[in-house]
């Protein structure tokens, strides 16, 4: 159940092409998490996506000459373990290059940038209430459960 912000160069996909990017995204967090096909936990993965325009990402002293992106992923802690992170490093990189039409080499690679926030028990709040990893994992198991049912 991530929070996703995604900044992505302005105009750097079609508006469509960029969502698809950002459902793809999403959806990995969530098989990373345990979470693959729960619409309970679709419905609560948010993805932000903040556009950059020209000029507006400066790289040493200079504006950005190359497009960079950059991924947050927030998480309730104990969601994404270390090796779940570096799947998605990797992954998302391969993801946004594939999408923009660039061959995935190291350089390339190096212009995606992905950051995880661990939020700690008790200080995540969604409609007043204290979510948790247990919170979420117990939403899924019931899903699944009223599934097979």
């Amino acid at each position: 159940m991530p929070m996703i912000d995604l900044y992505a160069p302005q105009d750097a996909l079609p508006e469509a092409d960029l969502a698809a990017l950002a459902g793809r995204i999403a959806d990995m967090v969530n098989a990373e998490e345990g979470y693959a096909g729960s619409r309970f936990a679709a419905n609560v993965t948010w993805t932000y996506i903040h556009e950059v325009p020209a000029g507006r990402l400066i790289v040493g002293a200079e504006p950005a000459r190359k497009a960079v992106w950059r991924l947050e992923v927030t998480s309730p802690a104990g969601s994404l373990d270390a090796a779940a992170k570096a799947r998605l490093g990797r992954e998302v990189a391969h993801l946004v290059l594939e999408a923009t039409g660039e061959g995935c080499d190291s350089a390339r690679a190096s212009r995606v940038w992905c950051l995880f926030h661990d939020v700690v028990e008790g200080e995540w709040f969604a409609g007043a209430r204290a979510v948790s990893v247990g919170l979420v994992r117990d939403a899924v198991a019931r899903e699944r459960n009223a599934a097979v049912a």
